[in-house]
C-alpha cells in the first residue's frame, strides 16, 4: 500500500499535547481507540476483508485439480445385471463400488489466473476502505473532542465572568446600605448576575452535550465524571497555508484510501472484462479415474484335467484319445481384496469444450464488464473530484481561520483595554452600569470568539496537514 496505517488520523497532533490529569480524563487517543474498536461499520468491514482474503484462497486452489471419491454399498433384488459380470440374474445379491477421479483445467482462457488476481485486487481494495473508514471515524472523534474543549473554554468565561459580577453585587450591596448609592444599582447588578448564571448554566448544558456525543461516537455509557484532558500544545504556526491547495492535493492522491481504493476498482473492473472475454476461448480439461468394484455372486473357479476319452478309431483299427480340456467347478466367493484387485480399472483423458452459441451471453457478459469499466473510471474521477474540492474548501477554511484568530487576537486586546478602561470610569461614576455592562459583555464575546477561532484553526491547519503528508505532524 502507498499510504501507511492511518487509524489515528488527528491523533499525532494531539498526543504529545494532551496529558492526563488523573484516571477519570481521557486522552484524545483513548478515545479514537475505543471508536475503532467498537464502531460497527469497522467490524463489519473488517469482516469484508476477510471474505475477501477468503476468495484468494479459493482462486488459487482453483489453479490446482478437482479430485473427489466416491463409494457404493447395494443390494439387488428381482431382474438386475450384475456390475461386476454384466449377466442378468434374479439372484439377490450384494454389491461394492469404489472410484477415485480428477479433473484439471489445463486452459480456460485465462479465466481462473485473471479471477485470481481480481480476488487481489479486490482484498486490497477492501482494506484501504477499511483504512478510509478508520481515518473517517477518527476524524469525527477528533472534531467532538475539540467542541469539548471549546465549550470548556467557553464554560470558564462563564464562570468567571459570573464571578465578577457577584464580586461586584457584593460591593454594590455594601455601597448601597452606606447610602453611597442608588438602590437601583445595585438591582441592575443582581439582574445582570442573573443572566450571567444563566449563561453559565447554558455553556455548562453544551459541555455536558458534547461529551455525551463523544461518549455516543466511542460507543460507551455516559457517565458524569466522563471528563477529556485539558490541551497543553502550542499553536501551529500555519505553513501548510503556503503549499497551496493544488500542492495539497496533488500529494492526497497518493496518501488517502479513499482514492486507493477506487484506484484498485478500476483495475479490478479491466479483470472483470479480461474474464468476460475468456469466455470466447474454448477449455481443454485432462480428466481420469480409478475404480473397482465387489459382488457376492463372483466365485473361485477350481480347474482339473479330464481323463482321456475314446473319440475314434482310425483306419488301421487304433483307438483314438481326447487328452485336452478341463474341468470347472465353483469354489467360495472371492474374497473383497481379490475382486478389488481383479477389478481394478484406469483411464484418462482430454475433453475440449469451445463455446459455438450461448444465445449472446458471452457478447452481452463483455459489454456489460466494459460498462462496469466505464463505470469505475466515473467513479475514481468523482472521487478525485469529491477530494479535490474537500481540500480546496479545507484551505479556504483553514485560510479564514487564520485570519479570523489574528483579528480575535486583536479583538480580545482592545476589548480588555476597553473594559479596563470602563470599569475604572464606573467605579470612579463617570458612567452608569448600562456602558460598563456593555464593555464588559463586549470582552466576554471577544473571549469566547477567541477560544472558538483559536481551536477551530487548530482543527482546520492539521486537516490540511492530515491531507498533505497523511498523518497529523505534533
Amino acid at each position: 500500500m502507498r499510504s501507511s496505517f492511518k487509524t489515528t488520523a488527528l491523533l499525532l497532533f494531539f498526543s504529545v499535547s494532551l496529558i492526563a490529569q488523573n484516571n477519570s480524563n481521557w486522552s484524545l487517543q483513548a478515545c479514537i481507540d475505543t471508536a475503532l474498536k467498537n464502531n460497527v461499520q469497522i467490524k463489519q468491514s473488517k469482516l469484508q476483508t476477510q471474505i475477501a482474503e477468503n476468495s484468494i484462497d479459493v482462486g488459487v486452489a482453483r489453479l490446482f485439480p478437482t479430485v473427489s471419491g466416491s463409494a457404493g454399498y447395494n443390494w439387488s433384488f428381482g431382474l438386475n445385471i450384475d456390475p461386476v459380470t454384466n449377466i442378468p440374474s434374479r439372484d439377490q445379491r450384494q454389491t461394492n463400488s469404489l472410484s477415485l477421479s480428477a479433473q484439471w483445467v489445463l486452459f480456460d482462457g485465462n479465466r481462473n489466473f485473471n479471477t485470481l488476481a481480481q480476488n487481489r485486487i479486490d482484498h486490497a481494495s477492501s482494506l484501504y476502505r477499511l483504512e478510509d473508514m478508520k481515518n473517517n471515524t477518527s476524524l469525527n472523534v477528533a472534531s467532538q473532542y475539540i467542541q469539548i474543549l471549546l465549550n470548556r473554554e467557553i464554560l470558564k468565561i462563564a464562570e468567571d465572568q459570573l464571578k465578577t459580577t457577584e464580586l461586584q453585587v457584593k460591593r454594590m450591596t455594601d455601597l448601597v446600605n452606606a447610602g453611597s448609592q442608588p438602590a437601583g444599582s445595585l438591582y441592575d447588578l443582581q439582574a445582570q448576575q442573573a443572566r450571567d448564571n444563566q449563561s453559565m448554566i447554558a455553556a455548562k448544558n453544551n459541555l455536558r452535550v458534547s461529551k455525551l456525543q463523544l461518549t455516543q461516537t466511542i460507543q460507551i455509557p455516559f457517565k458524569e465524571d466522563f471528563d477529556i484532558v485539558e490541551y497543553q500544545g502550542i499553536m501551529p504556526n500555519g505553513s501548510v497555508l503556503s503549499m497551496g491547495s493544488e500542492n495539497i492535493y496533488n500529494s492526497a492522491l497518493e496518501n488517502q484510501p479513499s482514492i486507493s481504493a477506487a484506484e484498485l476498482d478500476v483495475q479490478s473492473a479491466e479483470k472483470q472484462v479480461a474474464l468476460a472475454k475468456g469466455g470466447f476461448f474454448p477449455t481443454l480439461s485432462l480428466f481420469g479415474s480409478i475404480g473397482t468394484n465387489y459382488s457376492d455372486q463372483i466365485r473361485d473357479l477350481s480347474l482339473s484335467p479330464r481323463d482321456p476319452s475314446l473319440i475314434g478309431i482310425t483306419s488301421a483299427g487304433d483307438d483314438v484319445f481326447d487328452f485336452g480340456g478341463v474341468n470347472f467347478s465353483q469354489g467360495d466367493i472371492k474374497s473383497l481384496g481379490q475382486q478389488y484387485n481383479d477389478n481394478l480399472n484406469q483411464f484418462v483423458g482430454f475433453s475440449l469444450s469451445i463455446p459455438i452459441w450461448t444465445g449472446m451471453q458471452l457478447k452481452n457478459g463483455v459489454r456489460s464488464a466494459q460498462i462496469g469499466k466505464e463505470n469505475a473510471h466515473l467513479e475514481l474521477l468523482n472521487n478525485q473530484n469529491t477530494l479535490r474540492q474537500t481540500i480546496e474548501r479545507a484551505y479556504a477554511d483553514a485560510s479564514a481561520a487564520y485570519e479570523t484568530y489574528a483579528a480575535s487576537e486583536a479583538s480580545v486586546k482592545a476589548s480588555e483595554e476597553s473594559f479596563n478602561y470602563a470599569k475604572v470610569r464606573y467605579e470612579s461614576g463617570t458612567i452608569n452600569q448600562f456602558d460598563y455592562e456593555n464593555a464588559r459583555n463586549s470582552l466576554s464575546r471577544a473571549q469566547a470568539q477567541l477560544a472558538q477561532s483559536r481551536f477551530d484553526y487548530i482543527f482546520r491547519i492539521k486537516t490540511l496537514e492530515f491531507y498533505l503528508s497523511g498523518s497529523i505532524q505534533p
